[in-house]
């Protein structure tokens, strides 16, 4: 939580000073209203300014009685927190500001100081004098003395709810007292608590140092290990490129997208698949299957199936438009031994080899050669038979005989035919 002026009389303060030779300060603050003159803090002496630090017109400032312009930086957003700084080392001045901690802007010059510094008054210019007032939230407010806090420290405090550098002054966070109002207790361990002014502050929202990243750009996909039954996919438009993909149980792996997709390579354990589709040019890199499972590359333009090994009872099919080919396939398992070759297109089906009985069977469009196929298991080679050649002729001698009854056997034999056979 953080403190709210919203009146003059809200203004807090202390009799005692830390000394401005070597000095560092810095706080939160959210302006509510400008002025040309706002002290966030005013360091008196003997009645005297001997050092203010807070705004002239919004814009951060460093300044004294002895050296009334100061330094100055550049005016901010009402009701938007922002972070100030400002070192002294002799008479050079450091002034801090920015909303980024990672980022904040400097400007340097002299900062004069006369007197010794006996009043800390936050909200104002002094306890008794309410004339001039910063209008808004301060929170997270520190100071050193004998301190010149560097660059990088003055960052490292911008980042931080509590203080980074040790030896701290005085630590103001203006957090909740417990009952509903604002704290005024130093947490440095130095006990020097703020007086409140006649009205009190209000208890607001402090800064959010939680950093926030939003945007679109270039997304990158880590490894992923899943176990069990589930699924991988990755997908989008233009350059996917999918890291390696380790999945147990029953799942699959997809990588899925317009433009060039890489897969990578891909196990699977167990009942699954890896498929790759997509327009344009696809690769699919090996891929290994244990169990019942398939490997199937599909789409538009030139495929490429790399080697595919299946132990079980499965099948590899290689299937799709344009000039197709398919590398060796070698299937273990129980099926029915046969190979098709079909459809039109130039397709080139290389060696196959069977063991036991299975199907290899490769579809496509145009011309289609089959190349030798083996087969080790049961075997049956028929020759057909030779038939020679079979002339038949009449025996015109014997059918006259015949013909006569008184010189007739009764005897009916292939005698009547001529028959010759002919090698």
């Amino acid at each position: 939580m953080a403190g709210l002026a919203d009146a003059a009389t809200d203004r807090v303060s202390i009799n005692q000073a830390p000394a401005l030779g070597t000095w560092s300060v810095c706080a939160w603050v959210k302006p509510t209203a400008s002025a040309s003159f706002s002290p966030i803090v005013r360091v008196e002496a003997g009645g005297g300014t001997a050092m203010v630090f807070g705004m002239k017109s919004l814009a951060p400032s460093l300044y004294s009685a002895a050296s009334a312009t100061g330094i100055n930086g550049t005016a901010q957003t009402l009701n938007q927190y922002v972070f100030v700084g400002a070192t002294r080392n002799g008479t050079a001045a450091a002034l801090y500001w920015g909303t980024n901690p990672a980022s904040l802007s400097k400007v340097t010059g002299t900062v004069n100081s006369s007197g010794t510094p006996d009043t800390w008054t936050v909200f104002g210019r002094s306890p008794s004098d309410g004339s001039e007032w910063f209008a808004g939230v301060v929170d997270y407010l520190r100071t050193w003395a004998a301190t010149v806090l560097t660059d990088a420290e003055m960052a490292a405090e911008a980042a931080a709810t509590a203080p980074v550098k040790a030896g701290a002054w005085g630590v103001w966070p203006f957090g909740d007292n417990g009952s509903g109002g604002v704290s005024l207790n130093d947490t440095s361990g130095n006990a020097r608590h703020l007086v409140a002014g006649s009205t009190p502050l209000s208890l607001v929202a402090d800064v959010s140092l939680t950093p926030t990243i939003t945007g679109t750009g270039a997304a990158v996909a880590p490894a992923v290990a899943v176990a069990g039954t589930g699924a991988v996919t990755v997908s989008g438009t233009g350059t996917t490129t999918a890291p390696s993909v380790v999945a147990a149980g029953t799942s699959a792996v997809r990588v899925a997208g317009s433009g060039a997709a890489n897969a990578p390579p891909a196990a699977a354990a167990g009942t699954g698949g890896a498929v790759v589709t997509g327009s344009g040019a696809a690769l699919a890199p090996p891929v290994a299957a244990s169990g019942q499972g398939s490997a199937v590359v599909a789409g538009q333009g030139a495929p490429t199936a790399p080697p595919t090994t299946a132990a079980g009872t499965g099948a590899v099919v290689v299937a799709g438009t344009g000039a197709a080919t398919a590398p060796p396939v070698v299937a273990a398992g129980t099926g029915t031994l046969g190979t098709t070759i079909t459809g039109s297109g130039a397709a080139v089906a290389p060696p196959v080899v069977a063991s036991g009985a299975g199907r290899v069977v490769i579809t496509g469009v145009g011309t289609a050669m089959a190349p030798p196929v083996v087969a080790h298991g049961f075997d049956r080679t028929v020759v057909p038979a030779v038939r020679p050649k079979v002339t038949i002729r009449p025996n015109l001698a014997r059918l006259a005989a015949a013909a006569n009854p008184a010189t007739a056997s009764c005897t009916p034999n292939r005698a009547l035919l001529t028959i010759t056979e002919e090698a």
